[in-house]
């Protein structure tokens, strides 16, 4: 089974994730990327993880 929640960096789901995986439940992400609000893309942390690692924002924040 999979249940879609709302997740991506700023909003990580520990909780939901526990329980689904407790229920043998495959956890799939809706809005991967904030969508876009709060400046999402020109996240200081984020930019820098992916300057040192050769990666673009998104990169950073799927992984």
């Amino acid at each position: 089974a999979v249940n879609q929640v709302e997740t991506h960096v700023f909003q990580q789901q520990k909780v939901a994730r526990e329980y689904l995986a407790k229920h043998n439940t495959q956890i799939m992400s809706w809005g991967p990327f904030a969508e876009g609000k709060n400046d999402f893309f020109n996240t200081p942390v984020l930019k820098e993880i992916g300057a040192k690692y050769g990666k673009s924002v998104a990169q950073v924040a799927l992984r």
